[in-house]
């Protein structure tokens, strides 16, 4: 049977608890080392702020990231990082779902205004 890369990536919302983000990244990195190193997983950093790294409540920086209006690659699976304070709107353009699984209007992030979520709830 044979693997196929699997793309992950990783909404960063600040204030981010480090641990938040290295852990899971972790999980997926270790996966490809248990796998004889062969790319299972390969890990994507999508920032909701504009910069080339995401920075974290304590101060420590990951990276590289890409910021989510700039993000063009096809993922797998899209996990959300974020703190207590993150609720807060920062931008008027980040999408959201509503409990029916219909993409906001405008939603900043290619081709997600026609898309469907599905069990999306607020």
């Amino acid at each position: 049977m044979k693997n196929s890369k699997r793309t992950i990536g990783f909404l960063v919302v600040p204030p981010f608890e480090l641990l938040d983000l290295a852990g899971p990244i972790a999980v997926f990195s270790n996966a490809n080392v248990v796998e004889g190193n062969r790319c299972l997983y390969e890990i994507k950093i999508i920032s909701a702020e504009k910069g080339r790294y995401v920075t974290s409540a304590d101060g420590s920086c990951m990276g590289p990231a890409t910021h989510y209006a700039k993000f063009e690659d096809s993922l797998d699976t899209l996990l959300v990082v974020a703190g207590t304070g993150a609720l807060k709107p920062i931008t008027p353009s980040l999408c959201v779902v509503s409990s029916t699984g219909e993409a906001s209007p405008g939603c900043g992030i290619k081709g997600c205004a026609s898309s469907r979520v599905s069990g999306a709830s607020l």
